[in-house]
């Protein structure tokens, strides 16, 4: 079974700045705001809000949760593309963020250059499953079915 992995996406310059430039401050000094793409309620929600209220417990600042779901992650990865670069804007996101460059002709941000993945915070077991009346086994008799019945599936 192949898991889909979560990580948590921060712009390129915010890891610069705190690697160097930054470095004598204490961060963080303000609420941080943690973008993330997908609904209320769903795996990611729910994850980046377990972390971050433990991070929030542990730094004593707050790391505010805000849903900006739409469009595969695509909404909510803009917002924080166009965000300050200055580590008070994150984002908890799923390896969808990675395969939407390859489903969508054009994103209004670069996957690769205006993230870097910082973390990995949880791995989900994807299942596929069919209602036990479909003649099938396995996947490859699935796509054997779906093949020889396409008005069927």
């Amino acid at each position: 079974m192949q898991s889909s992995r979560f990580v948590v996406i921060l712009l390129t310059s915010v890891t610069a700045c705190m690697s160097g430039l930054c470095a004598a401050q204490t961060y963080p000094v303000k609420p941080v705001r943690v973008i993330t793409p997908w609904p209320t309620g769903g795996l990611t929600d729910v994850v980046g809000r377990l972390i971050f209220q433990k991070i929030s417990e542990t730094t004593g600042q707050q790391f505010v949760v805000d849903n900006r779901p739409g469009a595969a992650g695509t909404i909510g990865a803009d917002i924080v593309a166009k965000s300050k670069p200055d580590g008070y804007v994150l984002m908890v996101h799923s390896t969808t963020h990675v395969g939407n460059p390859h489903i969508y002709k054009q994103l209004p941000y670069d996957t690769l250059k205006d993230f870097v993945g910082i973390g990995l915070l949880s791995a989900q077991t994807g299942l596929l499953v069919v209602h036990p009346s479909l003649p099938v086994k396995s996947v490859k008799e699935l796509v054997a079915f779906a093949k020889a019945h396409p008005d069927q599936i």
